[in-house]
């Protein structure tokens, strides 16, 4: 079944995507749910742990699915199955993360958009990808979130990717997607030299200092359905 730029047989694989490049807008008027990278006007990438890209890149046979699909539902704008929606919900169960978003203050990220913000958990601090990073403003600072991960990779708290989800204003409990994280030690060490330079860490110190970091992200995920429009 297609629904909205996916195939449903490519669930949950298929919602590791983030934007490349500059990011204009959301669609408007709005042709798909918050899940589909058809929701932007924006170049994508689907991101899969390293070990595991094939064609199609988004089905990868060593990447252990965390998330499983429960349900979805979705309305057509018209009469082309292929086309834009008027409606969806996507219903996934998986190990979820309660965070806040947070500005990013380091001096090393001033200039960099894709890192204004990030995700706070107690003491636990790590970037994401935003969907529309102008979307984000000052109001959005300690707003509450939810990070539901949906692929593992060999080494679990070593690879992972997760969806950034925001409860919608509805009132129904329902979520949407603002963002993408990833979780892989190697990554944060080569994205954030002016953070490892300023505590003098070695690349292995680093890499073992993020290990712990992921650990105990993951210690605090509580297997939940969450319903995503």
């Amino acid at each position: 079944m297609y629904m909205a730029g996916i195939w449903s047989n490519d669930l949950p694989q298929a919602l590791v995507w983030h934007p490349r490049g500059k990011v204009q807008r959301r669609v408007t008027p709005c042709r798909a749910p918050s899940w589909s990278w058809a929701a932007l006007e924006s170049r994508i990438t689907y991101s899969i742990p390293a070990s595991d890209y094939v064609l199609p890149f988004y089905r990868a046979p060593l990447a252990k699915t965390a998330a499983s699909v429960r349900g979805f539902s979705y309305e057509l704008s018209t009469l082309n199955e292929y086309g834009d929606l008027k409606a969806a919900s996507l219903k996934l169960q998986g190990p979820v993360v309660p965070a806040i978003i947070t500005r990013n203050r380091s001096a090393s990220f001033r200039t960099c958009t894709d890192c204004a913000w990030i995700l706070r958990q107690n003491d636990l601090m790590l970037g994401f990808h935003p969907d529309v990073p102008s979307e984000f403003s000052s109001n959005l600072a300690d707003a509450p979130i939810h990070c539901i991960t949906v692929l593992l990779g060999q080494d679990a708290e070593s690879d992972f990717k997760a969806l950034v989800l925001r409860e919608d204003s509805d009132g129904k409990g329902t979520y949407e997607r603002i963002g993408m994280m990833e979780g892989n030690p190697l990554n944060y060490y080569e994205s954030l030299p002016y953070t490892r330079s300023q505590q003098n860490m070695s690349r292995e110190d680093w890499v073992s200092k993020l290990h712990s970091t992921f650990e105990s992200w993951f210690e605090n995920a509580e297997s939940r359905e969450i319903l995503i429009i």
